[in-house]
């Protein structure tokens, strides 16, 4: 028997996801995952990150995960930004559903909650907002859109 706890396989559909264990990209999907590096947070632009943790794989040997992807809001009307975001004991989890939020304006093509949003998840996590928030290409659309509109 082996000296410590078994690897945690974790699959996406899509596969290709980004894996970040205390926000440090460690790899890729399919990949396996010790035990002892969640919770992890698997994201791949375009999609909703999920946040695995031990207790997610409790006895069990992997993870088969379906990634959904980040789809605009069904109504076309704006919706406002939250005004008094939820708060969590956790900043890096904050920011992370602040960014799930964020992806969601975007593809609604709400550029301004985009903006606000910007600065809670700048201001909660400033390696959330690096490495997550600034790559995801909805957003990236939404701020080259903004700064184009804003007057100079």
């Amino acid at each position: 028997m082996g000296c410590g706890p078994l690897p945690v396989q974790v699959d996406t559909t899509p596969s290709g996801a980004y894996v970040y264990s205390d926000l440090q990209i460690v790899g890729r999907t399919p990949m396996q995952v010790r035990r002892d590096h969640l919770p992890i947070v698997v994201y791949l632009p375009g999609f909703v990150p999920i946040e695995l943790t031990r207790g997610d794989v409790v006895r069990k040997r992997s993870a088969n995960l379906a990634l959904t992807p980040a789809t605009p809001a069904s109504s076309p009307e704006r919706r406002p930004p939250p005004t008094t975001p939820v708060v969590l004991e956790d900043a890096r989890h904050r920011a992370w559903t602040l960014t799930k939020t964020a992806i969601d304006a975007a593809h609604a093509g709400d550029c301004a909650a985009v903006r606000e949003l910007e600065t809670m998840i700048r201001e909660t996590d400033r390696q959330i907002h690096g490495s997550v928030f600034a790559h995801e290409l909805a957003i990236e659309r939404c701020l080259a859109q903004s700064r184009l509109e804003s007057p100079q």
